[in-house]
């Protein structure tokens, strides 16, 4: 059990340093991810395993939040990932599996709602459709329309100018 309170107090640690940095939205999950530890923690009657999947689903949350603060970041990937984490590429893909996607299609996911919202607000008012994919860090036009029209089924121009109709600037 001691190996166990010196993971709790790393993550209890770190988190204390990232607080600040959390989107309000994770914090109720952050927190009752963290209760969940300490309770299991306190109590000996938790089995290794539950423990082991609460400090995954904790540091699910903290891999997500990271990502989604570095969107706009055309270096954000799995190396640079586990640097900030100070764990493992392979831990990483770990924590990750029970997700319906990879890390990298979450990345790519991610960063393609972002540009879908952003050209949608932006119709009407002549923002440029490549000005936005490299905002959220797409570092080539026609990758980002690529992969735009494969998630969305149109092109990202059509998205902008079917909102403009919808709404003035």
């Amino acid at each position: 059990m001691a190996g166990l309170y010196g993971v709790l107090a790393g993550v209890l640690k770190s988190l204390a340093d990232q607080l600040t940095t959390l989107p309000p939205a994770s914090c109720g999950a952050v927190s009752e991810a963290v209760l969940t530890l300490l309770r299991s923690a306190l109590t000996n009657g938790a089995s290794g395993d539950f423990v082991r999947q609460q400090l995954t689903d904790v540091m699910k949350e903290r891999l997500k939040q990271l990502i989604l603060r570095h969107l706009g970041n055309p270096d954000l990937n799995l190396d640079m990932l586990a640097s900030e984490l100070r764990c493992s590429k392979r831990y990483l893909h770990r924590v990750f599996e029970g997700e319906e996607c990879s890390i990298e299609r979450y990345i790519w996911n991610a960063r393609l709602e972002r540009c879908h919202a952003a050209l949608r607000a932006s119709a009407g008012c002549g923002a440029n459709v490549s000005s936005i994919a490299f905002e959220w860090g797409f570092s080539s036009s026609a990758h980002f329309s690529r992969l735009f029209r494969g998630r969305f089924g149109v092109s990202p121009s059509e998205v902008q100018k079917q909102a403009g109709m919808a709404r003035p600037c």
